[in-house]
This record gives structure tokens, sequence and C-alpha cells, in this order.
């Protein structure tokens, strides 16, 4: 099994286990590459092909050194990325989609060692997962997993509104 382009555009096109786990394990990954793999998940395959990288995905992430730098460069990095947008856009605005993203990777990094569960990433996004390791509460797990939805459903039919209203 191989993964295709995982450590971004400027790495091979593919990498065995072995290598990806290599990469991880050497500390050589940035941080975001390590959000990446908070979201990353197994999209097609039997059982056992689903299952294992699943897994690797997981034992990396609760392996991870916890590092004191992480909050703060989690915050340039999205403040970065909310001044490059326009105001009204709902993925880098504030309040847009990257926020829900970014809260939950934080935690995820910052609690996986500690909470293998949060580590989780079976959903859109790990709110539920975060929820059911005890480090949000239902009621907020519950409510930033709708509300991610729900800007995800807003994103997807701006574009159909707008070439509505242009016809």
């Amino acid at each position: 099994m191989s993964w295709l382009r995982p450590i971004g555009v400027g790495g091979a096109l593919a990498l065995s286990f072995a290598d990806f786990t290599q990469h991880f394990a050497s500390g050589a990954a940035p941080l975001w590459q390590w959000q990446a793999l908070c979201q990353a998940r197994a999209v097609f395959g039997d059982a056992p092909a689903v299952k294992a990288p699943a897994r690797l995905l997981r034992q990396l992430l609760v392996e991870r050194p916890r590092r004191d730098t992480d909050v703060a460069e989690l915050r340039r990095s999205r403040l970065a990325l909310e001044r490059s947008a326009s105001p009204h856009n709902l993925k880098r605005g504030p309040g847009g989609t990257l926020d829900i993203e970014f809260l939950v990777q934080m935690l995820q990094l910052r609690d996986a060692p500690r909470q293998a569960r949060s580590a989780d990433n079976q959903y859109p996004i790990g709110a539920r997962a975060l929820g059911a390791a005890g480090i949000l509460s239902a009621e907020m797990a519950g409510r930033l997993s709708e509300s991610y939805r729900f800007l995800r459903r807003v994103e997807a039919a701006l574009p159909l509104a707008r070439r509505t209203q242009a016809t």
C-alpha cells in the first residue's frame, strides 16, 4: 500500500507505509502536514485496506510529541489565511470553516498523545471524536459538526446561486 503525494507537491508521488511513517516519526513533517493527518482518511477499499491506514494515522498522531509552539503557529497560520481572504469568504473569513477545522486539529494534536480516541478521523472533521474522548462536551462537538456541515453546504450552494443570478 502507498500514499499519493503525502508530503506535498515537492515530495514523491507515492510513499510506502514505512517511508510515510519514517517521514513523520523523524520530525521532518511541518505542522501543516500534521494538520492534514487530522483530516486524512481512506475513502475506498475493502475493510482491511481501509483499516490499515486509519490505524497508522492514529498511531502517528498519538505518538507525536507535543510542541509548546503548536498553538501559536496554528494561530499565525490561521490569521494569515484570514487576512488574505475577503471578509465574505465562508472558508477563510472570520467564523468560517477554517476556524472550525483549525480548532479541531489543534485539540487533536494537543490531546491525541494522552487521549487516543481524539485522533479518530472517521468524520469530515474530528469534533465528534473529541466529544467521544471527553475533550469537548457532546453538545459542543455536535454544534461544531453541525455548523461545519452547514457552512460547507452554503459554500457549495453559493456558486450555483451566483450562476442563477447571472442568467
